[in-house]
């Protein structure tokens, strides 16, 4: 599972290269490249999956994140690229897409009133996810949903409800978001 993650606020117009190398390097280049050295122990072996995560704002935007909506939305297309060219290997790449979790980096979004509730018409609950995890768990794609291994599903839309606020699936090259809770 690649979870690795950092974020730099800034408005676009000033934000700084170093900024920008920072976060893509930890949340964009690693998950490339720690994907590549564990495709190259699964490979020999049969296969494997590989879980990414990105982030509802890889659909959003965002605002005063550029570097962090940018890098969210290239795990998005990593991990499709991948999913299509690995899974002839056996190897089963996913993303899931979480919405906003109470931690440090939202810590600014939980102090600006404003920002909640208008964030709050794009959470199913209207709240910020808990780092601890939901109370009951219900899976993680790739890993406990036989179905979703690469190659065992016919093409077209899959869909993965569960406690994320958001969620998106990659599997065999189809990455899509979960809009089964979304309100009209």
């Amino acid at each position: 599972m690649n979870n690795a993650g950092i974020i730099r606020r800034n408005n676009a117009i000033d934000f700084t290269e170093a900024d920008w190398d920072a976060v893509l390097d930890v949340n964009l280049k690693s998950v490339f490249f720690l994907s590549q050295a564990a495709a190259r122990h699964m490979i020999p072996a049969g296969g494997g999956k590989i879980i990414n995560i990105a982030s509802m704002l890889s659909f959003q935007g965002g605002i005063r994140v550029p570097s962090y909506t940018a890098s969210k939305s290239g795990i998005a297309g990593l991990t499709k690229l991948l999913a299509n060219e690995w899974a002839v290997s056996g190897i089963n790449v996913n993303a899931i897409a979480p919405g906003y979790f109470a931690t440090n980096n939202t810590a600014a979004l939980q102090a600006d009133v404003k920002r909640q509730r208008g964030n709050s018409r794009t959470h199913s609950r209207g709240t910020l996810g808990r780092p601890e995890g939901p109370r009951r768990r219900r899976g993680v794609p790739g890993v406990e949903r036989r179905e979703l291994r690469a190659g065992r599903h016919p093409p077209g839309r899959r869909r993965l409800a569960g406690p994320l606020t958001k969620s998106m699936i990659a599997g065999s090259g189809t990455l899509e978001p979960d809009m089964s809770r979304r309100s009209p």
